[in-house]
């Protein structure tokens, strides 16, 4: 039995491992001289301590341990880089919209409203433009966002030009309370989307983020969210029960299994290395006969 688990052509031709001790944390304080000799940790965005510097590890502070969550916010920030860049109008409009999206959800987990709106559009040569407004009344809800998001958009967009990122900050957070109404906006309107808003928070709890989203953000999932680089075979495969946004976290590994189905293993090793040996003998007799014909 002849067993290929790991093939070349599938992984790089030399990984190469750094192991820095407080890595992360020493380039911050590179990068931040005034932080040099206090606790520092980094990771919090994947909710755990993936490094800390030794003035946090002498508080007893652990790597892979999760930190305290953070509950009051100033501002909340999404942003996405993606590949290739792109000019396309609604499909650069999707990945902002959906920046949006996932701004709002992390508003509202906090009980959160922003009372101004910053968006932004990076281009290829990151060249970037901005744009700021300032809301009514404070809301987390992308529906009464959208028409707002999309003038601002219209302001920074430029037919030809060719951009690699979008992001959305919400700003002077508030405490997301019942509001009087204005004498301009419908109410019941209002009360029904803050109803729609409850029912998808918890779709999205039971089955993931954006399980339901605007109309506007849906060309991502038709055409994908741009991820930099070649994606894996992993990646492209579906096993049984997986969708495109729920994978489980196991590696595919590629494999050529030889095997008789009657027993008779050993017979067809002898075939496959006489044929192998014939094939050989082929190759040897056609590369002396080439050798001949050469002066």
């Amino acid at each position: 039995m002849n067993e290929t688990i790991f093939s070349l052509h599938n992984w790089p031709r030399a990984i190469l491992h750094i192991d820095g001790d407080a890595f992360f944390t020493s380039c911050e304080e590179a990068i931040h001289p005034e932080l040099k000799g206090k606790p520092l940790i980094t990771g919090g965005e994947r909710g755990i301590v993936a490094c800390a510097s030794y003035a946090a590890k002498k508080l007893g502070i652990k790597r892979g341990a999760a930190p305290e969550e953070k509950s009051s916010y100033t501002s909340i920030s999404k942003t996405k880089t993606f590949a290739p860049p792109t000019s396309d109008r609604d499909y650069l409009f999707a990945h902002l919209l959906r920046n949006l999206e996932s701004a709002c959800i992390k508003a509202r987990r906090y009980g959160l409203a922003p009372r101004r709106i910053d968006v932004f559009l990076k281009k290829q040569n990151f060249d970037t433009e901005g744009r700021e407004a300032k809301l009514n009344r404070p809301s987390s809800l992308p529906p009464e966002l959208s028409d707002l998001l999309r003038g601002l958009f219209n302001g920074m967009y430029k037919r030809y030009g060719i951009y690699r990122a979008t992001g959305v900050v919400l700003m002077d957070l508030v405490q997301d309370t019942r509001i009087q109404y204005s004498l301009f906006e419908d109410p019941l309107r209002a009360e029904k989307i803050r109803e729609l808003y409850e029912a998808v928070d918890a779709l999205s709890g039971k089955y993931g983020k954006h399980t339901l989203h605007l109309g506007a953000s849906h060309p991502l999932e038709v055409r994908g969210k741009g991820r930099r680089g070649t994606p894996t075979v992993r990646e492209q495969t579906q096993l049984y029960g997986e969708t495109r946004r729920q994978h489980l976290g196991l590696p595919l590994f590629q494999a050529e299994t030889y095997k008789s189905f009657d027993g008779n293993t050993e017979r067809l090793a002898a075939e496959y290395r006489a044929a192998a040996a014939e094939i050989q003998g082929h190759y040897n007799d056609l590369e002396g006969t080439l050798t001949d014909g050469i002066h």
